[in-house]
Parts: structure tokens; C-alpha cells; sequence
């Protein structure tokens, strides 16, 4: 294998997991699923809870959703850029050892 074909093989590991995969995944959980919940949950449970419940009551509920929502998904998202970054340090690291013609990679594969 020269070192062209680990080149291109590397930058086809590192698109299709970092690109595709992640951009799906965040797509599919951030974007969707988040706004499904949301959507559900002020279109239909909160119009509802405000027929029979006080405003205040409500108005708190409705509150405390959007913070425990909010917080999920910059849980989300910090996790999504850690194994990312993760993924890039390990796709550095043994495109480095490539590079260097250091063929064991399991100190950096670890």
C-alpha cells in the first residue's frame, strides 16, 4: 500500500465517520427529535394544561421543560464535540504514525 492509497484511505475513514456519520446522528437527535418533542409538547400537552390548570401553574411547568430541554441538548451537543474531537485526535494521531512509517499503531489505537 503506498502512502497515497493510506492517505486517501484515512481522509475516506475520517469523512465517512466525522462527516457523514456525526452530521447524521446530530441531524437526527438535535434537529428532529428535539423539535418533535417540542412540538408535541407546546402544540398539544401545554395548550391543553393551560385549559385546566392556573396560568402560573402552567407557566412554570412549561418553564422548567424548557430548561431541563435546553440542558439536554447542550448535553448532547458537548458530547457530540467530544467524540469528535476524539475521533480527530485518533485520526492525527495515526495518520502521524503513517507518516513516520510507524506501521503498530497500538499506541495510539489504545
Amino acid at each position: 500500500m503506498s502512502s497515497g492509497d493510506i492517505d486517501d484511505a484515512m481522509k475516506a475513514f475520517y469523512r465517512a465517520v466525522y462527516d457523514d456519520a456525526y452530521k447524521e446522528m446530530y441531524r437526527s437527535v438535535y434537529t428532529d427529535a428535539y423539535k418533535d418533542v417540542y412540538r408535541t409538547f407546546y402544540s398539544g400537552v401545554m395548550k391543553d394544561a393551560y385549559d385546566v390548570k392556573p396560568y402560573s401553574e402552567a407557566s412554570d411547568e412549561q418553564s422548567d421543560l424548557y430548561r431541563t430541554m435546553s440542558d439536554a441538548q447542550s448535553d448532547f451537543y458537548q458530547a457530540m464535540s467530544d467524540a469528535q474531537s476524539d475521533l480527530y485526535t485518533m485520526h492525527s494521531d495515526v495518520y502521524g504514525e503513517l507518516y513516520d512509517k510507524n506501521y503498530d499503531l497500538s499506541k495510539v489505537l489504545d
